[in-house]
């Protein structure tokens, strides 16, 4: 494709995580994983959104994975832990929903213990372990990537692009590298979002600075 020397900056590494559904009695404290039973420090309080607690969505073991940080972005050791709302009823576009997810990080130095999911998380909120195999993986900015857009390919341009990332099948676990978005520029509306803009309608698109960049405004 002509275009791919101005598209070679916006290709990223990325940590792809294979999954293997097992026995959680079969992975050690603090190991990484999906969902299953979290390993946290005795005093962390269990993450709750509204009145139900959080579902354990992944942990991260980063002394493990560090040897495929190729960009050397994540600490080198520590335990990173993801909670979302259990109840799975937030999409990400609306400020009033901060709070929904947690991301807690673990010194390597502290001691860790399983921890029994509290008696009121929903059962479909429950997730069973699976072991994450760790590799390098390269990926390509989206095509509604803004960058992308900027470049003012042609139909034919952006459409052979698409094909060329388009995603797998497969359930996809990554960190780091770019998104694979369902729809729409993901960093868009993160960024917005988190300057308080709704972006459930057109409302925070609009009110975002003619450069791209957003206003100021935050939400009470």
């Amino acid at each position: 494709m002509p275009m791919r020397q101005p598209l070679r900056p916006f290709a990223r590494s990325s940590i792809r995580l294979r999954s293997e559904l097992v026995e959680e009695s079969s992975l050690g404290i603090g190991e990484t994983k999906l969902g299953g039973s979290p390993d946290l420090p005795p005093s962390f309080e269990w993450p709750s959104y509204g009145d139900l607690p959080q579902s354990l969505i992944a942990q991260i073991d980063l002394a493990e994975v560090h040897p495929y940080d190729v960009e050397g972005l994540l600490p080198e050791s520590g335990l990173l832990s993801f909670f979302y709302d259990s109840a799975q009823s937030v999409w990400g576009f609306d400020p009033a929903e901060d709070g929904a997810w947690t991301v807690h990080y673990t010194a390597a130095a502290e001691p860790l213990t399983r921890r029994d999911p509290p008696s009121d998380l929903p059962e479909e909120g429950r997730f069973r372990a699976m072991r994450l195999r760790a590799d390098v993986e390269r990926t390509f900015a989206p095509w509604e990537f803004s960058e992308v857009a900027a470049l003012n390919l042609s139909r034919d341009q952006l459409f052979a692009y698409g094909e060329l990332i388009e995603a797998s099948d497969e359930p996809i676990h990554r960190l780091l590298g770019h998104p694979d978005p369902i729809q729409g520029d993901m960093q868009l509306e993160c960024q917005l979002v988190s300057h308080g803009l709704y972006c459930g309608d057109s409302t925070g698109y609009r009110l975002q600075r003619p450069t791209g960049g957003p206003t100021c405004a935050r939400s009470g």
